[in-house]
């Protein structure tokens, strides 16, 4: 998916809207892609979007879940979810 790696070369060069453009582009494509939709989660991230971001990390575990994918592979999402949660205010929360 050559507007995926675009997307993330984006997001390396700190360039957030072209990112979220190609990458929103790949989606409409693909939207049952892990990496896809955690690299979603990283765009909305940077931007602030922390639900959003939420969101896509949740659903790139969930389809990560559901198919062939290596599960290891996956913990950086439960690490960027648990960022996000940090960041929208889901701390200290017993439960």
């Amino acid at each position: 998916m050559p507007l995926l790696f675009l997307g993330m070369q984006h997001l390396q060069l700190n360039n957030l809207q072209l990112a979220e453009e190609y990458l929103l582009q790949a989606h409409g494509i693909c939207d049952t892609d892990p990496l896809l939709l955690n690299e979603l989660g990283v765009a909305a991230f940077e931007r602030a979007r922390y639900t959003e971001a939420m969101h896509y990390f949740h659903e790139a575990i969930r389809v990560a879940k559901t198919g062939e994918w290596d599960q290891q592979a996956w913990t950086v999402a439960y690490t960027n979810l648990g960022h996000a949660y940090r960041k929208n205010g889901f701390i200290g929360l017993e439960g």
